[in-house]
This record gives C-alpha cells, sequence and structure tokens, in this order.
C-alpha cells in the first residue's frame, strides 16, 4: 500500500479552535474583489464591484471599522488593487472592467478633512 494510501485511509484527527472576529471592515455595496495594505500609512485599501475604492486605517481599530475616504472614478467594477513601489509607497493602482487603470496618490488620515 502506498503511503498516500496509508494516510488516507488513517485520518489524523485535527482539533478544531473558534477564532473570535477581531474587525469587520463593511462599506462597500457589492463583492470586495481586492485589498493592499500600504505600511506608509498604515492602511488598508479596499476595490469593489461598487465601483469604488476605499482606505481604512488600520490605527486604533474598532471591531465595525468605517473606511476614511472613498474614491470614485471607475465606471464599472474593480477586480484588482496594486502598490508597493519602493519610491512611490502611497501610490497604488487599480482595475476593472471598463479597461482602465487609475493610479491613485493616497492620503493618510491625518491629510483628510
Amino acid at each position: 500500500m502506498s503511503e498516500l494510501a496509508t494516510h488516507m485511509s488513517h485520518p489524523v484527527q485535527e482539533e478544531r479552535v473558534e477564532l473570535a472576529i477581531q474587525h469587520q471592515f463593511r462599506s462597500h455595496m457589492d463583492v470586495v474583489r481586492g485589498i493592499h495594505f500600504v505600511s506608509e500609512i498604515e492602511s488598508l485599501v479596499t476595490v469593489s464591484e461598487d465601483c469604488t475604492v476605499k482606505l481604512w486605517s488600520l490605527k486604533g481599530l474598532e471591531v465595525d471599522a468605517e473606511p476614511y475616504v472613498t474614491l470614485r472614478g471607475h465606471t464599472g467594477p474593480l477586480f484588482a488593487v496594486a502598490g508597493g513601489h519602493p519610491q512611490h509607497k502611497r501610490v497604488v493602482f487599480t482595475a476593472g472592467s471598463e479597461g482602465s487603470i487609475r493610479v491613485w496618490n493616497l492620503p493618510a488620515i491625518g491629510d483628510v478633512n
């Protein structure tokens, strides 16, 4: 009998651990398709099929967090967010169904009224 067959015939009992929700980010009106952490401003960037980009501060989080900025400009659902250029740490790129890529220079929470 192969090692795989032996392992499958004697399944290992896994211990189940219940984890409590630490934080929830609820503000998008449709499916969230991408997230990106921006360490320079200690924020999370999310993109959604609701055509918006949202910035969430990770400082002093409460269980139900709210975004500090909602960026609009795309005309269709968003599917991707990327960033992390070593010289442009506050810049992210978003892409969606309308076929365009937008470049955003992100504000820190202290830069927003």
